[in-house]
Formats: structure tokens, sequence, C-alpha cells
């Protein structure tokens, strides 16, 4: 404060020009410093306080907990001596399964036999369908009033060949009506897949020599919800062609696969796609092959409004049989194509896509020698695959078809000879599925506050280990119990961060989920203590005062 009273000494003394006049050399070198001085200490005094940061290490501290979840694996046969066989499968609105089939234990030589279980496999309730003949059903679906839609062929009705069979049940299985499409001379017709379409009548596939071009055509019928019929249209040429899997798209039109034999009739024929419209009428259609035997066996809408085929290929690959996974664009353009399996012999006969953005595929696979297993294959969104399971003993096993559950796991249905009672027995198997993660919140924090956490709670039947990366780079790693991992984030330094925890079970298979991180700077707070003096305000009112007393002190000195 001695700064200040010299200051206000020496500017009293600017009052009159003669006391200023009579001011010595010395003071005159006085007022200059005192001057300096006041300009220096307003300008630091006016600068904001700088908040100092604290340095902590870049290794977050990772704990897990002891909770765990258990689930069951669900592998059941159903069947007497004989031939029973499951080709469909589709989870049911309250959460259990229904199955379609063949068996001998019905009225003729063959009927549908369709299955209800509960969610572990166990039968709540079965029927057999059919006459004194031949009678398979090849699709199942759940119907808008809760009852059942089943499409296969029956030697027992209409013509004395094959027709086409369409059998409406009640919820309990019961039948409600059954409609036959076919010919009346010595040909063949077969419904492969059924769906329910947006006017609640039901759109069936297959193939059929009674009607069309050739030996075999694609057929699509469509009927009212009561199974009379509307409209038919076949496709193909001179030699065979059929159709395996039909689906309404979100124009209204169907899209088909199935496969086209145009060139020979020797059976290489080409994987089929064909869209129509809503009257059958063909819109486009692509083929995809090679030189030889190619199919496609289930198609269905993927999430980008593409479409995602399954089935086999001879022609590409390494090996002779290959399950072929083909991917287009909404035009039926290719994206991308994959095959899977080696020497022997391997077979896709059906696909879901799963939660995840990919693709559970299930089939056939076999070595250069010895029976068929039942396979399955998970892939990514881009057709790699990500694990793959095996089921089988010493006999043909064949896994006909996969569908994703709402807990995230798998069903497959099929047919098993090394297992149950007869010769052969349908197959229910419940495989352990991926690992899942949930994804928690991203995280955004002040630097320097605490309580931020990650919380992961990641589940499954055989849990094994897992990994914390940041930047790809490991944080963390340990064995893991199936419960959360909470992983503490204070302490970064302002930036972006990303954390990825991946977690493993004992198959090697995975799941992984990333959060990112954002830590910002702390605003200054003004203190709002009214009892402290304002220096920051004060400093640069003397700021202020000491250029003007410098401005009149030269002009004087000019003057005089």
């Amino acid at each position: 404060m001695r700064g200040l009273k010299g200051f206000f000494k020496i500017f009293s003394s600017f009052k009159n020009r003669k006391s200023a006049l009579n001011c010595g050399k010395r003071t005159k070198q006085v007022a200059l410093s005192v001057l300096a001085l006041f300009l220096t200490v307003s300008i630091v005094l006016a600068v904001p306080e700088t908040l100092t940061t604290m340095e902590t290490s870049l290794n977050p501290s990772t704990q897990v907990s002891t909770k765990a979840t258990d689930k069951a694996l669900v592998n059941k046969t159903y069947g007497v001596m004989g031939i029973d066989s499951g080709y469909h499968i589709q989870q049911t609105s309250d959460g259990n399964y229904i199955m379609v089939g063949v068996t001998v234990q019905g009225a003729g030589s063959y009927d549908v036999w369709l299955i209800k279980t509960y969610k572990n496999g166990n039968v709540w309730w079965n029927h057999t369908h059919g006459g004194s003949g031949s009678d398979q059903g090849y699709w199942v679906e759940q119907a808008k009033d809760g009852g059942y839609i089943i499409t296969g062929y029956t030697w027992s009705y209409g013509s004395p060949f094959p027709d086409v069979w369409l059998l409406k049940t009640d919820h309990a299985g019961e039948e409600v009506w059954n409609r036959t499409f076919g010919g009346v001379v010595d040909d063949y017709d077969y419904g492969k897949c059924v769906k329910q379409t947006v006017d609640e009548g039901y759109i069936i596939v297959g193939y059929t020599e009674s009607y069309g071009a050739g030996n075999e055509d694609v057929w699509l019928i469509k009927t009212n919800k009561t199974g009379h019929h509307q409209w038919n249209q076949t496709y193909g040429g001179i030699y065979n062609d059929r159709g395996h899997c039909v689906l309404q798209t979100a124009d209204g039109g169907y899209l088909i696969t199935g496969y086209k034999d145009e060139f020979s009739g020797s059976l290489d024929p080409d994987v089929w796609l064909i869209k129509t419209d809503e009257n059958g009428t063909i819109l486009w259609d692509k083929t995809f092959g090679g030189s030889d035997y190619d199919v496609g066996y289930c198609v269905l809408q993927t999430s980008d409004d593409g479409y995602i085929i399954v089935g086999r290929s001879d022609s590409f690959g390494v090996g002779s049989v290959k399950v072929w996974l083909i991917k287009t664009d909404e035009n039926g353009n290719e994206d991308w194509n994959q095959t899977y399996g080696e020497t022997g012999w391997h077979e896709g006969l059906y696909i879901d896509q799963t939660y995840d953005g990919g693709y559970i595929i299930t089939g056939k696979t076999r070595s250069n020698s010895g029976s068929f297993d039942v396979w399955v294959i998970k892939t990514d969104e881009n057709g790699y695959e990500q694990w793959n399971k095996i089921y089988g003993g010493d006999y043909d096993d064949v896994g006909q078809c996969v569908q994703q559950t709402t807990d995230k796991e798998y069903i497959i249905v099929g047919y098993t000879k090394s297992y149950g009672s007869g010769n052969e027995d349908v197959w229910l198997i419940k495989p352990d599925g991926d690992p899942i993660i949930d994804h928690p919140n991203d995280i955004n924090y002040v630097e320097g506050t605490t309580g931020n956490i990650i919380s992961w709670n990641p589940s499954d039947e055989n849990p094994s280990n897992y990994e914390v990366t940041r930047e790809g780079i490991p944080v963390n790693s340990s064995s893991w119990d199936g419960g959360s991992i909470t992983l503490n984030v204070d302490g970064l330094p302002i930036g972006n961060y990303t954390y990825k925890c991946t977690v493993y079970d004992v198959s090697s298979q995975n799941a992984s989920d990333t959060v990112k991180v954002t830590v910002i700077e702390a605003e200054e707070v003004p203190d709002d203590d009214d009892d402290e003096f304002p220096w920051t305000t004060f400093s640069l009112a003397l700021a202020v005062i000491g250029i003007a007393v410098l401005i009149l002190f030269v002009k004087y000195k000019r003057k005089s």
C-alpha cells in the first residue's frame, strides 16, 4: 500500500502548475517508476486465475461381481420305432416352441406331426394330421389368431398323387380346415413354405409338375384367410425349377428363393431369387452360380432392406459341396458371398438374422467319409464366421431349421439317426449360444470429478474370461464368472476415450461392447463472497487512472 500512498501524494502535486514546476528531477523519476509499477501490478491482477490439474494414473481399476446367470442346454428327441423327422420350428407368442415334421405314429404310412413344447423341450401337446396315405409337413407358422398354419404335401386327399397341402389348426393344434392344390394326373406338387400375409391370407411356395412350362416349375399360391385359392403363378423354363422359401416384402410383393436349371436339365442349377409384385407378377429375378450344382434353400429380408440367401454350392469355395451364403441389396444385386466347409459335404438349410446384425445358419456337414452331423454356424454381419458347432453321433444327423429366441439363444430342429428311440427321431437342440453383453450409456464428466463408472452386465452359461481395452490397448483382463464387470474411469485428462469390453465363454465364443468416455474442462466458477475485496475490478481501475496520469504528465512536461 506504500505504492498507493506515494501515487496519491505525487498525484496531488499536479493540482497546480507551480508545485509541479518545483518538482525536481529526482521526483519526476520516482513518479515514472511508480506509474510503471502500478501498470504492472494492475495487469497481473487483471489476469484470471488458472485452474491446476492433478496428475493421475491412466490405468483405471476394474472390479468383477460374483453374480452369475444359469441357462439350460436343451437336447431332446421325439419319436418311436420307425421314422420321425422335424422340418421347421418357431418360437410362439408365449415363448415356447412349435415344431412340424413327419411321423409314422398316425393313421397312414406317414402323417404330419405337430408338436408344442415348453422352453425346456418337454412336450405340451402333439397332434398328427393325415389320412391313409403319406402326408408330410414342411413348414409351420403361428397365425395372427394364435393357431398354426402348415404346408407340405398329401397323398391322402386331393388327387391320387401328391398335392400341395395347406392345413390350419387352432391354438391347441386341432384342425380347423385343410385345402389341397394340384393337378388331376400323375404329377407331383409340393408346398415347401407358407407365410401369413398382411391381409391375413396365406402365401405358399413350392413346385409343381402339374402346371407351368417345364418338368418342374416354381409354384406360388395365394389364398384368403380361410385357405381358398385367390391366384397362383408358375415360374420356370422347360427343365427343373423349384421354390423353397417365400416371404412378403415391405412393398406388399413377394420374394422367392430356390433354384433354376435353365440350360441342359442336367441337374446343375443355379440359385434363383425372384421378386414379384402383390399379384405374383415378376418384377425382377437374379441367378447366382457356376458350372455345378448351386441351390438356395432359405431367404430372409435383412435389417438394411436387402436379402440374405443360404444354400449349397458345388461351384465355389474349397472342396466339393459347401454351405453358401449370399447377401444382396434390395434389388437383388450381390453385395458379397461366403462359403463354409472344405473337403466333404456341407449344406446350409436355414438362416436367421441375429440381434447383433449377424446370422445363424444350420444344416449338415460330413467329412470325406462318415455320416452327416448337425452343423451350426454363427457369422457377423459380413458373413465372417465367428464360431461353429457340430452335433451328431455315428449315423446321419441333420439340422433343418434354426431360430434365435427372445432370450438371444438358439433353437434347432431336425432329425437324428444316432439318438432316440427309432430309426430316425425328431431332434430339438438349444445349443450354448453367444455370450450376451448389454450396452451401458456413454459417459461425459468434468475433469477432476469422481464416481465415473462403466458397468457391463454380460451373461453366459459357460463363462471363461474377459478383457477391457482403451483405444485397442488392454487395460485389464481376468477370469469371468458370468457376472457384471465394472470399470472406474476417474482421473483421465481432458479428451475422448473408447473402452471395449469383450467377454469369452469356454468355447471361445465372445461378445463385445464399446463405451465412449469424454472428459471436459471445468469452467471457472465466480466467487460470490461479498466480503472479499474485488481486486480484479480495482486493478483495472488503477490501470486506467495510471494511464491517464501518465498522459497528463507527458503533456505537462512538454509545456514546461
